[in-house]
């Protein structure tokens, strides 16, 4: 991968990787006329995004729930929260 000034090399290698890229191309088939193989793909993508996002939540749902805790003891602490 080659980085140029701009960055533009380093956006375009991450382009399909992106969630939002599917949902753009999905608004602009509502806006356009609808091309059911692209909605069908973007969709497809879109929920590899979901399930994976999910997957990843629920494996990390243990230390978050302890890192969430640390931190709202914190705040306790502080006179944040009450």
């Amino acid at each position: 991968m080659r980085f140029t000034p701009g960055g533009a090399t380093l956006f375009q290698t991450i382009h399909p990787f992106l969630p939002f890229t599917y949902a753009i191309n999905m608004m602009r088939e509502a806006v356009g006329s609808i091309i059911w193989d692209i909605v069908e793909r973007d969709l497809i993508a879109l929920a590899v995004f979901a399930g994976a996002a999910l997957l990843l939540g629920l494996a990390l749902k243990k230390w978050i729930n302890r890192y969430t805790a640390k931190m709202l003891e914190k705040a306790k602490q502080s006179g944040i929260i009450h």
